[in-house]
């Protein structure tokens, strides 16, 4: 497989999702980017003719490059290279003064990685977004995590309409929504549900990180939006038949 690209900090510590591609022969090269308003890291499978020196290696066959997704697609096109395949995008502004933060993050800043993606011939997208992304329609206006959510930004619509032009874009993508992310280890089984279904529950970020890569590796998951959350009393299913449960729409 050729590069895969991680960008974000929405699921919090990078290690959650670099733990994921060893196992899955995946990647074998992981490279970190900071921006300014978010961190982007790009997880890759890359040929070593492509390692140059301007490309710092930290621990663990890390590397750092800086990059900010809200200063256009050039620069990210630049970042990504153009042998990457895939690109795992969970960008997350950082909590400011800026009332504005989460449009120039999650919606422009989205906007700007789909437009590199094209440049340079990325065919697989995956976006984490969120469970009540679409609440006003779902008859959830009142619901506290919709409420408090939206209190920053209307972070909620933001990510909304990013996932709406992924859908327009022609890439082939999968939209994760999880629940509430939690920093616990995994408690419980996934539960996988078609979009607009899930008003509650909660997931720890490594089985967010987990079904972003594995979403990779099946193609059941192609053009298809789902929402996840962990439940103790949910059996355990194969993602294979998770993701084969969806239906397009």
């Amino acid at each position: 497989m050729g590069r895969i690209a991680r960008g974000g900090s929405y699921l919090g510590k990078y290690d959650q999702v670099i733990e994921q591609f060893p196992a899955f022969h995946v990647a074998d090269k992981v490279i970190l980017l900071g921006g300014v308003m978010i961190w982007i890291m790009l997880l890759v499978a890359i040929w070593a003719r492509f390692i140059v020196g301007r490309r710092r290696k930290g621990p663990s066959g890390t590397m750092r490059v800086k990059a900010d997704v809200t200063e256009g697609f050039e620069k990210l096109a630049d970042a990504i290279g153009d042998d990457s395949v895939a690109v795992i995008c969970a960008t997350g502004f950082q909590y400011s003064l800026d009332v504005l933060a989460p449009w120039k993050v999650d919606y422009y800043g989205t906007i700007n990685l789909v437009d590199a993606c094209r440049k340079v011939g990325v065919s697989r997208f995956i976006f984490v977004s969120s469970i009540l992304v679409n609440g006003a329609a779902m008859g959830q206006l009142l619901n506290p995590a919709y409420i408090v959510l939206n209190a920053f930004g209307l972070v909620l619509m933001a990510k909304l309409q990013a996932e709406q032009y992924i859908r327009k874009s022609g890439i082939n993508y999968t939209i994760v929504r999880p629940g509430g992310l939690k920093n616990d280890p995994p408690n419980g089984s996934i539960v996988m549900e078609s979009e607009d279904t899930l008003f509650e529950g909660s997931i720890s970020r490594d089985q967010v990180a987990e079904v972003a890569v594995e979403a990779l590796l099946h193609q059941q998951s192609s053009y298809k939006v789902v929402e996840i959350v962990a439940r103790t009393d949910a059996p355990k299913k194969s993602f294979e038949d998770l993701f084969s449960s969806i239906q397009e729409r």
